[in-house]
């Protein structure tokens, strides 16, 4: 009988450190300078994606949001950063309003219409889509010189 024990919690033990050592620690996305937002409208949301480690973390999430977005540079294609997002509902409701510090801003939305808004600089681009159960939409953004007027799209 007590080998028997002895033979269950040396499994118990031989288990959990495989889990440690093949489990990515809680504290992973963290470490990557991301976490996971929650706009007051409930709309979770996470962006960021300066840096391959952030860029590798958050095309590992991707399949957990319904609106995926990627910001860059027309002509060039470079990412670019401290892009303001702001999604609304179709009748004005603001569901996330915040400052994209990375090329990448993912957001999990409830089915439905929304307008979305990305401004960077003095330039706004304005693009409405449509979310449906099963059905994520990418939206890539390109985005002028900064020397250009703003422009919507």
């Amino acid at each position: 009988m007590k080998d028997q024990i002895f033979v269950a919690l040396a499994t118990g033990a031989a288990l959990a450190a495989a889990a440690a050592v093949f489990s990515p620690p809680a504290h992973a996305m963290a470490a990557d300078g991301l976490s996971q937002q929650t706009a007051p409208s409930g709309v979770t949301y996470i962006a960021g994606g300066v840096g391959q480690g952030q860029v590798d973390a958050m095309h590992a999430m991707r399949g957990d949001y319904n609106l995926r977005m990627t910001f860059a540079r027309a002509h060039t294609g470079d990412y670019l950063a401290d892009i303001h997002v702001r999604i609304e509902d179709m009748h004005g409701k603001k569901m996330v309003d915040t400052l994209a510090p990375g090329p990448l801003f993912y957001a999990r939305l409830p089915d439905g219409t929304y307008r979305v808004l990305s401004t960077f600089g003095a330039q706004q681009q304005s693009r409405e889509v449509t979310i449906g159960k099963g059905h994520p939409r990418e939206l890539v953004l390109y985005f002028g010189p900064s020397s250009q007027a703003a422009t919507t799209g």
